[in-house]
């Protein structure tokens, strides 16, 4: 009994050409399981990149740009400090007072979302303009 249920299982006893359709039956099962999986691995990678690309990024970028306002709001300090003439003094407290409204912004665009417009105050010239958006209880961050 076990010798004729091995021949079955094994397709010992059927002629060679339904041995080749179940080889192709076969071989057609595999590459439709593969081609599912690697729709779902594709699918799964995507969404992570957009995580990475369109929320961390623009959120890491946010934070070195607030931080270097901040460095420079303590330079400022110390060149104030430093000077007497109040021509000078009331310039370097202006653009300490507009790094202050950057900073300012720059917080409010991390919870609302936005356009970051990013501008050397010293000479005037746009850094770089990217977008952040608005701070969302769902997106999935993975830990390390």
């Amino acid at each position: 009994m076990f010798k004729k249920l091995l021949r079955i299982i094994t397709f010992v006893d059927l002629p060679i050409r339904k041995k080749f359709m179940l080889f192709s039956l076969g071989v057609l099962f595999w590459f439709f399981t593969l081609f599912v999986i690697n729709i779902y691995a594709n699918i799964d990678v995507d969404r992570k990149t957009d995580v990475i690309v369109n929320h961390i990024v623009p959120v890491d970028k946010l934070v070195q740009k607030t931080t270097r306002k901040l460095q420079s709001l303590s330079i400022d300090a110390i060149e104030i400090h430093g000077l007497s003439d109040h021509q000078q003094i009331n310039t370097k407290i202006n653009l300490s007072k507009e790094r202050i409204l950057d900073i300012k912004s720059f917080l409010s665009a991390l919870k609302l979302g936005g356009q970051i417009a990013d501008i050397n105050r010293d000479s005037g010239k746009l850094i770089e303009h990217f977008t952040v958006l608005p701070e969302d209880e769902s997106v999935e961050v993975e830990p390390y």
